[in-house]
């Protein structure tokens, strides 16, 4: 399978119905009574499909013609957000592993640290001729200077 037709795949035929069926059990998890049945069964549902889903999206972010820092980010985010959220379910037991959190901690702080350095580089926004430069200041001001 080449690279296009990989991406093709996990894009129509994992990240897209995944992020569908996350999008309808977290609507339904929402409406829900908290506790019921249909509550954490729709929650569990939300989880599995949003964290395949933003599995594949960290996948394709790094495919050949389909870079995206953007959507690496919000891969990286969603997977975050997931595991704070078992995290927080888990704080119910009487006992609690923080090794887990040490390394989620450390985790984020390389994300952060990764953000930053793609936020503090210039950006090129090419339409035609016209060329947009978009860069952050030493004030962390952002400038947009029009070519």
């Amino acid at each position: 399978m080449q690279m296009e037709q990989l991406a093709e795949f996990l894009i129509q035929y994992i990240h897209a119905p995944l992020g569908g069926i996350a999008l309808l059990s977290g609507g339904i998890s929402l409406i829900s009574k908290k506790g019921s049945s249909l509550h954490k069964k729709s929650g569990k549902v939300f989880f599995y499909s949003m964290f395949l889903s933003a599995f594949s999206a960290l996948v394709v972010s790094f495919l050949p013609n389909h870079e995206s820092p953007f959507l690496f980010s919000i891969g990286l985010f969603i997977t975050y957000f997931l595991v704070s959220g078992i995290r927080c379910l888990k704080y119910k037991q009487k006992e609690i592993y923080l090794s887990i959190d040490k390394i989620i901690a450390l985790l984020n702080k390389d994300k952060l640290d990764m953000l930053y350095q793609f936020m503090t580089t210039d950006i090129q926004l090419k339409a035609g001729k016209a060329i947009a430069k978009i860069t952050l200041s030493e004030n962390q001001k952002i400038k947009l200077r029009l070519d």
